[in-house]
């Protein structure tokens, strides 16, 4: 059973059954709130107070969700990525990308922590609209449909997005 099927299934039992919601909640919880730490700057606080916001978002329009036919988690991220503008809207933050650290247990590269400075510090100048590409294809391990699905835009221009901004980090820094 894939992703987006198994959703599908947790997602009417939830509709249902209210306390249902709670396996969709272990299923994303994590992921979510690396999602927020990440665009958040690394603060812990805000992150947690941000993922809470987002189930409860999620749970109260649980009823009204439509199955589109993508992972739970696509909703979600468009959840997340709204919160994300609010807050930054109110706090009016800058993100020192310097200060950034890459933490990801499903690469098989290792990097050193001055290597994965270097490389945000890199991905820092291209536009913000890629960064979140990359981010959410590279960090968060989103197919390019599910971007695009997210980011309200083809797959293939999302795909096309990613492999010129790896080639013209390639080209100009030598990565």
């Amino acid at each position: 059973m894939n992703e987006a099927h198994e959703d599908q299934q947790l997602i009417l039992a939830a509709q249902q059954d209210p306390q249902a919601f709670a396996v969709l909640y272990e299923k994303y919880i994590d992921r979510m709130y690396q999602f927020l730490y990440f665009r958040t700057g690394q603060n812990p606080e805000t992150a947690e107070d941000m993922t809470a916001e987002l189930f409860t978002r999620a749970f109260t329009q649980l009823s009204r969700f439509s199955w589109q036919g993508y992972p739970y988690s696509a909703y979600l991220y468009q959840v997340a990525r709204s919160l994300c503008v609010d807050y930054y809207r109110k706090h009016a933050i800058v993100v020192d990308v310097d200060a950034l650290e890459l933490q990801d247990d499903r690469s098989d590269t290792v990097m050193t922590q001055m290597d994965i400075q270097l490389l945000w510090k890199k991905i820092g100048v291209l536009p913000k609209s890629v960064q979140e590409m990359l981010e959410l294809r590279y960090i968060e391990d989103l197919s390019f449909e599910e971007i695009g699905h997210i980011l309200g835009k083809k797959s293939g221009a999302i795909r096309t997005a990613v492999s010129r901004a790896i080639d013209r980090l390639q080209k100009e820094y030598e990565i």
